[in-house]
């Protein structure tokens, strides 16, 4: 009797085990679209984007190499961008990505004192990030800004939703550095001081 009550309760337990492990795989492979990647210690999401002329910094891009996405994202139809993803933008060094509109002031300001302290990057690398509709304002911006001559400065338009997974929605620029793990240190909305970007700079 007893053994009957022992493989009752063996059998009983089995689909509850199972139903248990399935439901840690599904977690384990949540994507990362899930996260809040707004908070500190929170991974880079994945991204793509279309850096303008020659700010690729001699990066080996999509084009160049066999990747499973290619299909979902067309290649620039404008020959001034190329096609690049964050995984283009490792380095030793924080991350930086400034979310900007080329036609604000206080974008322009901020970019300024990128520039100033260009000597600085030494590991780390900046990425001005606009959204698509800001596309027709992009090569001027670059331009202007002489953005090709840093070498760790990149310029172009969003062409993975990152803006939408990273945006406060507050002030622009929006700045978000990330440690060279690329999991987030730190967000800023609107112009900062030149000492307080130095601090994070390597």
């Amino acid at each position: 009797m007893l053994a009957r009550i022992l493989l009752f309760t063996a059998l009983s337990l089995v689909p509850c085990i199972l139903h248990a492990q399935r439901a840690s795989k599904s977690t384990q492979n949540t994507p990362l679209s899930n996260i809040d990647h707004k908070q500190p210690g929170t991974p880079m999401p994945s991204f793509i984007f279309m850096a303008y002329q020659d700010t690729t910094g001699g990066a080996t891009t999509i084009s160049g190499r066999k990747n499973k996405k290619k299909n979902r994202f067309q290649a620039p139809e404008d020959p001034r961008y190329t096609l690049m993803t964050d995984k283009d933008l490792t380095s030793d060094g924080n991350l930086f990505v400034m979310l900007f509109n080329p036609t604000c002031s206080h974008c322009e300001d901020m970019t300024v004192i990128f520039e100033k302290n260009a000597d600085a990057f030494k590991s780390s690398k900046l990425v001005l990030l606009a959204a698509k509709p800001m596309t027709p304002y992009i090569p001027d911006f670059a331009e202007r800004h002489n953005i090709a001559k840093y070498r760790s400065m990149y310029i172009g338009w969003d062409s993975s939703g990152l803006v939408e997974d990273m945006f406060l929605y507050q002030q622009l620029p929006q700045i978000n550095i990330f440690d060279n793990e690329r999991k987030l240190i730190k967000i800023f909305s609107g112009e900062v001081p030149a000492d307080t970007i130095r601090k994070f700079i390597n």
